[in-house]
């Protein structure tokens, strides 16, 4: 039994008892990533060093700041395990060299409701743009410079919500910071509750292509809203079903849900509105918490300064002190923002959505 309450025997369950579904990194760790059939579990490759880091250094540190810090939003590590596959009896071949390492994760985004937006945000600038490739997914990763074009104002909170995740999500940091760790990432994902279109931040041919979706969506809406007007005698559902074309020019559709105010506060979720007005729900925490400022990263840095002198401090190679910080200037400066009327104006509001749990 780890520290959250879950024994072996269930991970074991969870792992073995349906098909891993393989997804992107958008990082460049160069790290394969799976999740369980019930996305419940998060599986990540790690490097050999990265697995020494873990059970010398970093378990114990993390097992103590995880219990004391019970709201933490910091990655919930369950367990680091080795795969070693079946080997002939050859002598130059060891089980040690053929042995695949990985730690399991909880997966913090949620399933049962649409994801819109979806940030990798480190608080840097240099080459913080995803990849062309990476914009025309359906489920695209944007980055810093991404997020400041497409959020210029960020996101507003309550402001109870804001300081205390100013307080908790500082504590997180500066506990990374002490073990000299750097190159996280805030992964934050984003429900619309008042738009289901997309953001985008992309090329000439890449805008026809949003432009294309953007229009089959309004108008399966639209059609959607004809139908309520016909049926409104009808007993209301919670969900609402309604398609959307994926990024082919409509030469597919998927189904995605979208969900009544009332009962938003069961899919848990920080509440936030944009610039616009519309309601948010924020899903969120701090991933790939192994890499430390160790001398390879020293080295790295080194070079970026003779290659580049300044653009230097832009970049995501940097000291651990230097990293915290801005991390921190740019989540509670640039990402949230603390609203000036507590949202109380608007329906998305502390007395509609509890965020005790979380917090």
């Amino acid at each position: 039994m780890n520290i959250y309450g879950i024994d072996s025997h269930t991970l074991k369950s969870h792992i073995c008892n349906g098909e891993l579904k393989e997804i992107v990194n958008p990082s460049n760790s160069g790290s394969l990533l799976y999740l369980t059939s019930d996305s419940t579990f998060l599986i990540k490759t790690i490097r050999d060093y990265d697995a020494k880091f873990i059970q010398q250094k970093f378990l114990n540190e993390y097992y103590k700041y995880v219990n004391g810090t019970p709201g933490t939003f910091i990655a919930k590590l369950f367990g680091c395990f080795g795969y070693v596959p079946y080997l002939s009896q050859q002598k130059s071949i060891t089980a040690d060299s053929f042995t695949l390492r990985f730690g399991i994760f909880s997966n913090f985004i949620p399933t049962n409701i649409e994801i819109h937006e979806k940030y990798d945000l480190k608080g840097s600038s240099y080459r913080r743009d995803a990849s062309s490739t990476e914009k025309l997914k359906a489920s695209a990763t944007f980055k810093d410079n991404d997020f400041r074009e497409i959020h210029p104002q960020g996101f507003k909170l309550p402001k109870s919500v804001y300081y205390h995740l100013q307080e908790v999500l500082t504590r997180d940091v500066d506990f990374l910071e002490k073990l000299n760790i750097m190159d996280y990432s805030l992964l934050l994902t984003v429900h619309n509750m008042d738009n289901q279109v997309k953001p985008t931040r992309v090329g000439p041919l890449e805008s026809l292509l949003g432009t294309v979706r953007d229009t089959f969506l309004l108008g399966m809406t639209q059609q959607i809203d004809q139908h309520d007007k016909k049926h409104k005698d009808e007993k209301p559902k919670l969900v609402l079903k309604f398609r959307k074309p994926i990024e082919t020019l409509g030469l597919g559709y998927k189904e995605i849900s979208t969900f009544d105010t009332e009962n938003a506060k069961e899919f848990g979720g920080i509440p936030a509105v944009n610039e616009k007005g519309e309601r948010l729900l924020l899903f969120f925490g701090i991933i790939d918490i192994l890499q430390t400022f160790d001398i390879c990263k020293v080295m790295q840095r080194q070079y970026q300064t003779v290659e580049n002198h300044e653009a230097v401090d832009d970049r995501s190679i940097v000291e651990a002190d230097f990293y915290a910080d801005r991390f921190k200037k740019f989540v509670f400066e640039h990402v949230f923002h603390p609203a000036e009327d507590e949202l109380s104006t608007h329906p998305i509001s502390m007395n509609v959505f509890s965020t005790s749990d979380r917090l």
